[in-house]
């Protein structure tokens, strides 16, 4: 009732309905682990969304159970080939709760969450690690191909690398999904340049650039995209570390700050393989978000890339509204591949 501001919850009442999002969750589920000691993960809330859901838990033969990255976001029906999702930067699937509300209703999805929320293990530090270590944790649901793949921004280029590495296994994909991922040239070929992480300074270069040449009404939107994206996730710098651990005292948003700077890196030093298929590609249709991104990747694919609008930027793509759209023309793909 506090982390909501919300009176008199019962044990059964929707904690999504009451309001709550996953910058709530983070809030609840410090909360919880300050006050009763449970180190209980964001994903627990896609099976458990009410108090009395997530009380079981608690139970010893629930807080005993192997961490991993991959998490069964819907159950679907067996006779379909499940979906795998890919995190994006802070390394969370939470923000796929919406999404698998419109994909198809016996479709099974599956997410991917990076090592290291837990607080006990280490994030990986490349993208070909984090998807050989996904490929085994997908592979124990899905032995076999065809497989169908999806990432969101960062979890692009995992998706990506999934795919080249398991055609290097001699599988079948389906569906490769890029959702806006990452702006970064997927065939920069010059290697040292792309293993240095560019400073602050020089990604606030660019979005200044960026802001230049759009039009007034797109500054506009730009402008609130870039501060509703500081004032939600934080201002990612020393200070704000700082703030967690000394202030505020918030061990859930530490780690998930480890993990973000654990990953930030990755999609700079990483230098994709071309890839033998096509790529299906949803772009956000407001300024500030993918470039021609599409035609580099058209570059890459050897079977070219199928473009999709969809309303929003990038931070608001996998929003409501938007990500029911995302979905209507996620759904025709499958039921096309299917």
């Amino acid at each position: 009732e506090r982390v909501l501001g919300v009176r008199s919850i019962g044990i059964r009442d929707n904690f999504f309905e009451l309001g709550g999002h996953s910058l709530i969750a983070v809030k609840l589920f410090h909360e919880i682990e300050k006050t009763l000691g449970e180190n209980i993960l964001l994903t627990t809330l896609f099976h458990a969304q009410t108090i009395e859901e997530l009380a079981v838990f608690f139970k010893p033969k629930e807080s005993t159970k192997t961490w991993q990255s991959l998490v069964q976001m819907k159950a679907g029906s067996p006779t379909k080939t499940p979906l795998f999702c890919m995190h994006a930067i802070w390394g969370t699937i939470l923000f796929y709760r919406s999404f698998t509300k419109y994909i198809e209703a016996d479709r099974p999805v599956y997410g991917l969450q990076s090592k290291g929320l837990d607080s006990k293990q280490t994030p990986c530090t490349s993208i070909p690690e984090m998807a050989a270590n996904y490929i085994r944790e997908i592979q124990h649901v899905q032995p076999q191909g065809p497989y169908l793949l999806l990432g969101y921004s960062l979890g692009g280029l995992i998706a990506l690398e999934i795919a080249q590495q398991l055609q290097a296994q001699g599988q079948e994909i389906q569906l490769l999904a890029l959702v806006d991922p990452t702006t970064e040239n997927p065939i920069e070929s010059d290697k040292n340049h792309r293993s240095m992480a560019p400073t602050l300074l020089i990604k606030s270069i660019s979005y200044l650039q960026k802001l230049l040449n759009l039009s007034f009404k797109y500054k506009i939107i730009y402008t609130w995209e870039r501060l509703y994206w500081n004032l939600t996730m934080g201002p990612i710098n020393i200070f704000y570390k700082a703030y967690l651990k000394y202030i505020k005292r918030s061990a859930y948003e530490l780690r998930l700050l480890d993990v973000y700077w654990a990953n930030y890196p990755t999609q700079y030093s990483y230098i994709p393989k071309p890839y033998l298929g096509k790529i299906t590609f949803f772009k956000s249709e407001n300024p500030g978000g993918v470039d021609d991104s599409e035609l580099k990747w058209g570059l890459l694919a050897s079977g070219g890339v199928d473009v999709e609008s969809v309303p929003g930027s990038h931070i608001s793509i996998m929003d409501e509204p938007n990500v029911r759209i995302l979905c209507t023309k996620l759904n025709i793909c499958l039921s096309q591949k299917q």
